[in-house]
């Protein structure tokens, strides 16, 4: 794990919680809730939370004097594991990443990324021209395991994510291509975690059999999106 990537991946995380969030720029704070709560009675027990929370994520909130939100599921350090990343995609879960390559830092643009994750899979298949002047593809890495994701850049200009997400964030993207369609290898995934927000519609150019996936291990179809299609940008 990179230094200082789990204090800085929790202080990210903590900007995410809406409890504590700073609204974006230009815009004024709800207002506060004045109604008192309902009296409780003497004789009713006080109710225990249960707290799940990883330990080693306590102890780098102590160190930053700040809390581990409650908003957000546990943080994973390092690579995320298939159940974690399937859920996310069939739960339809916004994902936040820090991404990078450790042994090639020129190869990929190191950051964090705001995702909407929507197919997971084996091995990267790459179309090329064969001897006959014709494309095929060409299948590398089959026994790594890739991610395809639409990259957020910017939540202030996403109508769904600036409704849900309090404070406005951008994601790193080394070749600025629109759309945002991008694909990661998940043993460069260096930290993860999974937002309780949800994002309803399928992006333009979605296709949950990925031409670029060997095989397929996890996506959604397009009629399990409720809102149906979205414009990519």
């Amino acid at each position: 794990m990179p230094d200082g990537l789990e204090e800085a991946f929790l202080q990210y995380v903590n900007e995410a919680d809406p409890e504590n969030a700073t609204p974006p720029e230009g815009e004024e704070p709800a207002p506060a809730n004045d109604e008192p709560e309902p009296a409780k009675s003497e004789d009713t027990p006080p109710e225990e939370e249960e707290d799940n929370t990883d330990p080693k994520n306590k102890n780098v909130a102590k160190k930053l004097k700040t809390r581990v939100p409650k908003t957000l599921s546990k943080i994973k350090y390092g690579n995320p594991q298939e159940d974690q990343i399937s859920k996310a995609i069939l739960g339809r879960n916004y994902v936040g990443m820090y991404y990078e390559e450790k042994n090639d830092h020129d190869l990929v643009l190191k950051g964090f990324r705001l995702i909407e994750p929507i197919c997971y899979g084996v091995g990267y298949r790459m179309k090329r021209k064969n001897k006959k002047g014709k494309y095929e593809y060409v299948t590398a890495n089959k026994n790594k395991q890739y991610l395809r994701a639409f990259v957020i850049r910017d939540t202030g200009l996403d109508s769904d994510t600036k409704k849900q997400f309090k404070v406005r964030r951008k994601s790193v993207s080394k070749t600025k291509r629109i759309p945002y369609f991008r694909m990661f290898r998940v043993d460069r995934i260096q930290s993860w975690f999974t937002f309780d927000f949800v994002f309803s519609k399928y992006r333009t150019l979605y296709n949950p059999d990925d031409e670029c996936m060997f095989k397929v291990i996890a996506s959604l179809d397009y009629n399990q999106f409720p809102r149906g299609e979205k414009a990519s940008y």
